[in-house]
């Protein structure tokens, strides 16, 4: 039976819209003319209600411009919903930028220290760290070399390697093994299941079913701005 002491994550009523803007402003003056004006705007997610509970893997399943990049960006703080109540239980940790630790104009080695630290790391410990987070990404070769010099799936492992290091409760994926080659693929995801386990909370985007299929236990449908339970032979 679900209890309140099992619910890692909880949203009451969200509503999230955008601001259509009509163009740049010429001018501060045009700029000061449009405050208090009202905006049109369009809507994205409209009353969105969703329970999830510790240990559960929920794949987000849409098509593209559906809400789910915007539904975890309001999770994470990166993104202010305009109505509603969310409630998270314990530490979250988000992977929602293309390109997170991947700053092509510096080494790898220094790349893998950012990350860490972005996932909650010392500076002195994130050091230490870096050359057993360049082992998981299978560079540890290439510490020393400018990331602009490494694939776009070599620099995506980098964040997936150190998130491997990382401590949390809620992990929010979005769209983020994209470009990763099978063998690295596998391994994350035999990750993910332990994580689940061990009563951690996923919740990950993606268009590869057979991502979704490996470890997801639940679905969720974004279409019309509203959210659907879908079960897993549906996706």
């Amino acid at each position: 039976m679900n209890t309140a002491s099992n619910l890692s994550l909880e949203i009451q009523h969200l509503n999230k819209s955008f601001y259509i803007q009509s163009g740049l402003f010429r001018s501060i003056a045009q700029l000061i003319r449009t405050l208090g004006q009202h905006k049109p705007s369009f809507s994205v997610l409209e009353d969105i209600n969703i329970s999830i509970q510790k240990g559960e893997c929920v794949g987000l399943v849409g098509k593209n411009g559906s809400g789910k990049s915007t539904l975890l960006k309001c999770i994470a703080g990166n993104s202010v919903a305009d109505s509603g109540n969310l409630f998270v239980d314990g530490k979250l940790l988000a992977l929602l930028t293309h390109g997170f630790g991947a700053y092509e104009d510096i080494m790898v080695k220094k790349n893998f220290q950012i990350c860490l630290q972005l996932f909650g790391y010392k500076a002195k410990e994130a050091e230490e760290r870096v050359l057993e987070c360049a082992k998981i990404a299978g560079l540890s070769e290439r510490l020393l070399s400018p990331t602009s010099q490494l694939s776009e799936g070599m620099r995506a492992k980098i964040p997936l390697a150190c998130l491997q290091l990382a401590s949390f409760d809620i992990l929010l994926l979005d769209e983020s093994l994209n470009h990763i080659d099978i063998d690295f693929k596998t391994q994350f995801l035999e990750t993910c299941k332990k994580w689940q386990a061990d009563g951690k909370t996923i919740l990950i985007t993606s268009h590869d079913d057979q991502i979704l299929h490996s470890f997801c236990n639940r679905f969720l449908l974004f279409q019309n701005k509203k959210i659907h339970e879908y079960s897993n032979n549906k996706v």
